[in-house]
């Protein structure tokens, strides 16, 4: 992808990354709202960083504890993400659910390249300062994928 380049189609996929907080997903509706109304798929991204401690936000759905281990309990974590973060998804907007492990930055914008993302739709509280908002910051410097930043209702 150039820089500068501009699509005059809609993305055909977006890529949307969820960390398991319920603050992630609060933008979750209007993002879902725009998949169906251009009618792209959604490509959700859960990364997981290996040696981080479990966030302390109350209703954060953490990555499996056996990360080696796919069978033991990645079906069912799989089944609860999409159960409590995903309830209301318009009909017609297809959802594929990843999970990956690494640097959030490098590991979504791999992620993106090798999918072929047409967007990455990022849910923002509104805040960049200091220590806030890393992975958007990342995301925002290194890109050459389109970014919707969409400000979630706090």
């Amino acid at each position: 992808m150039t820089r500068g380049y501009i699509s005059i189609y809609p993305p055909a996929r977006m890529l949307v990354p969820i960390d398991g907080t319920p603050g992630s997903i609060l933008a979750m509706d209007q993002i879902f709202d725009l998949a169906r109304l251009i009618g792209a798929s959604m490509n959700i991204l859960h990364i997981a960083v290996l040696g981080e401690k479990p966030t302390p936000e109350a209703g954060a759905i953490t990555s499996p504890i056996y990360l080696d281990y796919p069978q033991f309990d990645w079906p069912a974590w799989a089944k609860e993400f999409m159960e409590r973060f995903y309830e209301y998804l318009p009909p017609g907007v297809k959802l594929n659910l990843f999970h990956r492990e690494g640097e959030p930055v490098d590991v979504l914008l791999k992620f993106a390249s090798e999918q072929g993302e047409g967007i990455i739709a990022l849910s923002w509280r509104g805040h960049l300062e200091g220590e806030r908002a890393i992975t958007i910051k990342g995301i925002l410097q290194k890109t050459e994928f389109p970014v919707l930043l969409v400000r979630s209702k706090e």
